[in-house]
């Protein structure tokens, strides 16, 4: 039996004012291309497949071809679990009509003790809950998080089918795992990797690098599409699971399969003199002295998908002392602005601009 392993589609992010929708496309047809030459059975989905949990029309109308494409038009069955960023009730609002059609959607507790059994593989879903739904469910005010997730999974364990290999879908930070930023985690509490120990395939969600974590069986698929610059040395792709015919011994391999992307997201430091044209999605810093005013139009032609554009800041942190020892105490305001402009931007006050700042201060005075 053969899965491909994804995540965090977030389905409507957008980087700045760019839409990533032909990005995202492409990458998906990479996926579809790779899971037809290997025949794959199935495909989990772990969480976060909309950025939103009110997403737009339009998300939610890619998000409907998308799985048509994965479930009508290649006939794989899907298994989604709901993460942070999704909405559970309208993940989950149409899943028993989904179901008749081999899509599997757990958003509820309850969902948690349903497995679903495909061959030789017994699936298990595992959804993102808050402390408070799990206290709620419970009806135990003082549960942690990773109490609640133990009474859930150990109520798991006692559907295990022993002819069957076990597999959960979840999407919680696993300590150990590596971020590419702080704010992945958000307000979601780690737990333990323990806490999936017996299980022989942990197809995790959440984290948007693609890693193994801990022990051999848990894995972050990651994203599809690099969303910040903090992700721009990673490779983005999936994991392709397989599970051998025969349950004793139990043999699995992993592999991960990487896509190319049609526009990456980094940071470019450097001179406007050396800047190379691109598409990519780009943060650029110039080591320029002139004001960034004179270089934006010029690299908006370069780089028509610009991110940001700044200018390095050593020559400021350079003439921090310098600043602290000049005369800029005074009582002479133009002069104090001057001297500061041309500390901090290293030339002078054009005429036009020593006009403007001398009619603002008359004003004032």
């Amino acid at each position: 039996m053969k899965f491909i392993h994804t995540s965090d589609w977030h389905l409507g992010k957008r980087l700045k004012q760019y839409d990533l929708t032909d990005d995202f496309k492409h990458v998906f047809d990479q996926l579809i291309d790779f899971g037809q030459k290997m025949h794959i059975d199935g495909v989990f989905i772990s969480g976060d497949l909309f950025d939103k949990s009110t997403p737009s029309a339009s998300s939610v109308q890619f998000y409907s071809q998308l799985l048509a494409q994965l479930n009508l038009k290649n006939h794989w069955p899907i298994y989604i679990i709901s993460g942070n960023h999704d909405s559970a009730q309208r993940l989950g609002a149409f899943k028993k009509w989904y179901k008749a059609h081999h899509c599997y959607i757990a958003t509820e507790i309850e969902d948690c003790f349903t497995p679903v059994v495909q061959g030789n593989v017994q699936i298990f879903f595992l959804p993102y809950f808050n402390v408070y739904q799990l206290r709620h469910y419970f009806s135990d005010n003082t549960l942690s998080l990773e109490q609640g997730l133990y009474k859930i999974v150990t109520a798991m364990k006692k559907f295990f089918n022993p002819h069957c290999y076990h597999v959960i879908l979840s999407h919680y930070f696993v300590t150990g795992a590596q971020l590419s930023q702080d704010l992945e985690v958000g307000n979601i509490a780690s737990i333990s990797a323990q806490l999936f120990a017996d299980f022989d395939y942990v197809a995790l969600g959440h984290l948007h690098r693609a890693q193994q974590v801990g022990q051999n069986n848990i894995y972050y698929s990651g994203t599809l599409l690099q969303y910040s610059v903090s992700e721009s040395q990673q490779q983005k792709g999936v994991y392709l699971v397989e599970f051998a015919k025969s349950v004793f011994p139990k043999e699995i391999a992993v592999t991960f399969q990487p896509f190319s992307l049609k526009r990456r997201v980094r940071k470019i430091e450097d001179a406007f003199e050396r800047l190379q044209p691109s598409q990519d999605y780009v943060e650029i810093v110039l080591e320029n002295n002139d004001s960034l005013m004179k270089w934006q139009d010029a690299i908006s032609k370069l780089y028509p998908n610009y991110l940001s554009i700044a200018r390095k800041r050593t020559i400021r942190q350079e003439n921090e002392q310098q600043i602290a020892r000049s005369p800029l105490l005074t009582n002479d305001y133009y002069q104090v602005i001057k001297n500061y402009f041309k500390l901090t931007a290293q030339h002078d006050l054009t005429k036009e601009q020593q006009k403007i700042l001398q009619k603002v201060i008359t004003q004032l005075d």
